[in-house]
């Protein structure tokens, strides 16, 4: 599958450590993670794609799996779960049918 190769050429170029000591240290990380986002969107002919619409995606694909807001609030280094909310994408429409057929 293209997606899946583009995304191992992808994770192979970007070595992420964890001991990242300087601030330096961390743009460059940064640098590479928008860097990669890019190629990978531009290969799959999407538009591109930014550090905030994967970091929303990564929120909501986590809470629509049915993970703990307080969960992902920590994953995402939030110091509450009221900011985490800002990144959970609405419900999904089969979510809602549900909800509105307890009120029938």
């Amino acid at each position: 599958m293209k997606v899946v190769k583009i995304l191992q050429e992808q994770s192979g170029r970007l070595q992420i450590e964890s001991n990242c000591s300087t601030n330096n240290e961390l743009l460059e990380l940064l640098s590479s993670c928008i860097t990669s986002l890019k190629n990978i969107s531009h290969q799959l002919g999407f538009v591109e794609f930014k550090m905030k619409t994967a970091r929303d995606c990564y929120a909501t694909t986590l809470r629509r799996n049915a993970i703990p807001l307080e969960t992902i609030s920590e994953l995402l280094g939030h110091s509450n779960t009221m900011v985490t909310r800002h990144y959970i994408g609405s419900m999904d429409l089969e979510t809602i049918t549900k909800a509105n057929e307890c009120l029938i």
